[in-house]
């Protein structure tokens, strides 16, 4: 007749039960609404409750659940004894909550006011309720389970909180054995719902045990307050699921953790002021410690348009006072690596290996690199550096070196955002060759612009410093950048010119002064040459320059060395013109010889002074003419349209070889002795005959006319101009001279005629004295 009908219990049923349970409780007492009995198929009886509370001494709830289900041993109501078979029981409210030592309180309710249990960690906690099977009145006990709990979960240390909803648990009783399993949904304020599986097996009475726990769509937040091990996820911002099985001693001690972790679509970002850095996804398998607190990862892979990698590595947590996470140190190692960060490059670029020794802080966020290794097509990369998140974004530093690269490898991972121009001009002009000796440095903060440095070596490269001349070939030098500045310098090389052979410019550097200005970047040459002066001369022939065609003379003009140092400054754009190019040079021409400067003269210089610039160039220094010594200057102006006339002033000797060299045409005898005379020469622009003038004091001179019995000593003063024509038929067209005792003035013509040439001279003279 009891089968399957809930009886009610009367009263004095109801208080033997109370009294029963609080013998089987101990120092708890049991307290309910309403109580049924029930007798299943298997007559088994089952006690029903309803708005059941478990009090302490106080009279305090403890815990409290809207139903309870209590299956009875019938052997034990056959001698009298309430035993405990199976409980059930629905509709718990309780609290959880870890304080900053890491000490865990649970209480009654959805909150601490009551009384609560306390242990150092949740093994133990959960260890204390394994002892609550050694009463006596729960020895029958086979099973148990909780439905619809609710659980709200604090954690003082992270300032988060979560709620439970749903959960059910359950416990499983095989004599000694125990094992206790849960699902719960966690509610942490988002809009999905995490899940957790968790389970525990042990001993009765015994502190070692083992647990597990899977989650599935946990944000990592909410795993990284888990533990130590765990808090390097807190910079992670994404779904997890995976795996943790771990163990607690016999000593109560926590066994090292296996956990495996599958991170969905998320981005890095350790405080909301950061830019996040997004990834795809990451996979990790890692063990860890406590005793040591060590982490060791087999395996951390990241999949992301940043970074694909494939890493394990080792890692030592470093504690403070409340047990949580100081620092993180380790070393890591990467079997392939491919990284792109922010889209720098058009394709990922692509590592063979690399390691890493660092050293991470949470609080806040500080990523110290003591050097990462990265092996590249037979190089290896040395860097250094610190990645920070400050109160308004992202601030590191870097600092990195190679011992060689090729010049295609080295623009492969120069990124084109970084000094474009400077990368640009490395692309167009720097070829062939072999990098060495790299150094990069950068630093960026928020609000300031990024400040870079980089240099390398060169050797055995080409370098083009202007595209219409020929390049440096076999270019030994260095290349820098530095705020902006960019310079190329040519410690050794040559440039094949296209007249006169090779010129060394070995010392010349190329120079971008800033490599951040938006149009018309400006650039600077800075020339150290030294060759033939016909090489030399050809070579400022070329275009932009065509300093000799806009002379109007050849480049060809002058035999000997010249060595010398100028600078071309223009604007980096294309169809440079002369006028766009300013230069100015200064140089030094040695065993100088030219018979076409002045037509039909031959003129010599140990050593001349050449200065050019877009305005003119001039030559000079002492030297002979036609074997006549001279000290002078000649000047050659350059304009935009024809050539321009030019002019040679100075001092030469006057004497009798003067005279002769010269065919001046005055009479035999007539000078003596040497003196100086000041020379202006005249060349016209085009094929027109030179002209000269001359003027002298005389000193240093003897005159002497014996058919007029007149001379002048060579230390008087006097006065005598000349001023004539050079070339194949050389004239004076004036002579005049003043001295004591006698004026004269006339000229001399030549002229050819008949095959006959000859000269034709006049002289008037005045006597005095």
């Amino acid at each position: 007749m009891l089968i399957g009908r809930p009886v009610a219990a009367p009263d004095w049923l109801r208080d033997r039960i109370e009294v029963r349970a609080g013998q089987a409780l101990g120092a708890a007492s049991l307290r309910f609404d309403a109580l049924d009995l029930v007798v299943e198929d298997s007559s088994k009886p089952r006690v029903r409750m309803s708005n059941v509370q478990v009090l302490n001494t106080a009279g305090v709830e403890i815990v409290g659940f809207s139903e309870m289900r209590i299956g009875l041993s019938v052997t034990g109501l056959a001698r009298g004894e309430f035993r405990p078979t199976d409980i059930s029981v629905s509709g718990v409210f309780a609290s959880m909550r870890r304080e900053i030592d890491g000490s865990v309180i649970l209480s009654g309710g959805l909150d601490l006011t009551g009384p609560t249990q306390r242990a150092a960690n949740l093994a133990l906690l959960i260890e204390s309720v394994d002892e609550l099977l050694t009463l006596p009145g729960l020895s029958a006990l086979t099973s148990g389970d909780i439905q619809a709990l609710t659980l709200r979960v604090e954690d003082v240390r992270s300032s988060r909180a979560w709620t439970v909803d749903g959960g059910r648990m359950r416990l499983a009783r095989d004599g000694e054995a125990v094992r206790i399993t849960s699902d719960l949904a966690l509610l942490s304020g988002g809009e999905d719902v995490a899940t957790l599986e968790a389970n525990y097996e042990g001993q009765v009475g015994q502190s070692s045990a083992t647990f597990g726990v899977l989650v599935s769509d946990v944000d990592a937040g909410d795993i990284a307050v888990l533990a130590p091990a765990f808090e390097w996820l807190d910079v992670v911002r994404a779904p997890i699921s995976g795996a943790v099985r771990g163990g607690v001693g016999a000593d109560g001690v926590l066994a090292p953790l296996n956990v495996s972790l599958n991170i969905g679509a998320g981005v890095i970002q350790p405080t909301d002021a950061t830019r996040p850095v997004p990834f795809q996804s990451a996979r990790s398998y890692f063990s860890y410690d406590p005793g040591d607190t060590v982490l060791t990862f087999d395996e951390l892979s990241v999949e992301s348009a940043w970074i694909t990698a494939q890493i394990d590595g080792q890692a030592v947590l470093g504690l403070d006072d409340q047990g949580g996470l100081d620092d993180l140190v380790g070393q890591f190692r990467a079997t392939s690596l491919s990284a792109n960060p922010d889209n720098l490059y058009p394709e990922p670029i692509e590592m063979q290996a690399a390691q890493l020794d660092f050293r991470l802080r949470l609080d806040p966020f500080r990523l110290d690199i003591g050097q990462a290794l990265f092996q590249d097509h037979g190089q290896n990369l040395i860097a250094q550096g610190a990645l920070l998140a400050a109160t308004d974004g992202w601030s590191y530093e870097l600092d990195a070196q190679v011992a060689g690269m090729m010049p295609e490898r080295l623009l492969e991972i120069w990124p084109d955002r970084y000094a474009p121009k400077a990368r640009k001009w490395v692309l167009e002009n720097l070829q062939d060759g072999f990098m060495r000796d790299i150094d990069v440095a950068l630093r960026d903060t928020p609000g300031s612009p990024t400040v870079a440095y980089a240099g390398f070596a060169y050797e055995d490269a080409r370098v083009r410093y202007l595209k219409t001349m020929p390049p440096v070939e076999q270019a030994r030098g260095s290349a820098s950048l530095l705020d902006g500045r960019f310079v190329v310098a040519v410690d050794q090389g040559f440039v094949a010119s296209p007249r006169g052979g090779r010129i060394d410019v070995s010392g010349s550097s190329f120079i971008i002064p800033d490599v951040r200005a938006r149009e018309g970047v400006p650039a600077v040459v800075r020339l150290e040459t030294d060759g033939t002066v016909t090489a030399g001369l050809s070579l400022l022939d070329l275009p932009p320059l065509s300093v000799m065609e806009r002379a109007g003379l050849s480049p060809t003009l002058a035999d000997g060395r010249l060595q010398a140092a100028g600078t071309l400054a223009f604007a980096m754009k294309k169809g440079l013109k002369p006028q766009d190019v300013e230069y100015d040079a200064t140089g030094t021409a040695r065993d100088v010889l030219s018979t076409t400067l002045i037509e039909g003269r031959r003129l010599a210089a140990d050593t001349l002074r050449v200065i050019a610039s877009q305005n003119r160039v001039e030559v000079s220094g002492p030297g002979t003419l036609d074997g006549v010594p001279f000290e002078a200057r000649w000047a050659q102006p350059l304009g935009q349209g024809s050539p321009q006339p030019s002019q040679v002033t100075g001092t030469i000797e006057l004497s009798e070889r003067t005279i002769d060299a010269f065919e001046l045409g005055l009479p035999p005898g007539l000078v003596t002795g040497r003196g100086t005379g000041d020379i202006t020469i005249d060349l016209p622009a085009g094929d027109g005959v030179p002209s000269f003038a001359l003027s002298t004091n005389l000193r240093g001179v003897r005159l002497s006319s014996p058919p007029l019995g007149w001379s002048k000593p060579a230390s008087t003063a006097a006065s005598l101009t000349l001023a004539g024509q050079l070339g194949p038929l050389p004239r004076v067209d004036r002579i005049a001279l003043d001295a004591p005792g006698l004026q004269a003035e006339g000229g001399s013509r030549s002229f050819r005629a008949g095959g006959w040439s000859g000269r034709v001279s006049a002289l008037f003279v005045s006597v005095t004295g």
